[in-house]
């Protein structure tokens, strides 16, 4: 990554009847509504994902007995 994750949520708001993102560093896209959709579901399995991934890096130390 080229930057620091961010921790505040991006904003989202609608223009002419699209869904527009506005987040940081220039950041902007405008979605049709059903890309938005597509992208919020996208967005939400991938932070899932994230989720898991750094419950996995933070709860789980390998034993000593494990190979």
């Amino acid at each position: 990554m080229s930057s620091k994750p961010r921790t505040e949520p991006a904003n989202v708001f609608v223009a002419d009847g699209y869904v527009v993102l506005d987040g940081p560093n220039a950041l902007a896209a405008t979605f049709t509504v059903q890309a938005a959709r597509d992208t919020a579901a996208r967005m939400e399995a991938a932070a899932t994902l994230a989720d898991l991934h750094q419950g996995f890096a933070l709860d789980r130390t390998p034993s000593m007995t494990e190979s």
